[in-house]
């Protein structure tokens, strides 16, 4: 992961944040609950990766 892929990390979190802030939750469809089930899975992979990433760059 390069600083170019982290800023582009943090850009997409920001970019979920938003959308989920926007949604309403008690009228939402199945298929809108799917869709965030897996940006949830694939987000929680990222925050992985990022971290990943601060590791290595301590050393």
């Amino acid at each position: 992961m390069t600083n170019d892929d982290l800023q582009n990390a943090i850009e997409t979190i920001e970019n979920c944040m938003d959308e989920w802030r926007s949604i309403n939750w008690l009228r939402c469809s199945e298929d809108q609950l799917n869709k965030i089930r897996d940006d949830f899975k694939d987000l929680k992979f990222l925050a992985k990766e990022i971290n990943n990433f601060e590791k290595r760059e301590k050393w």
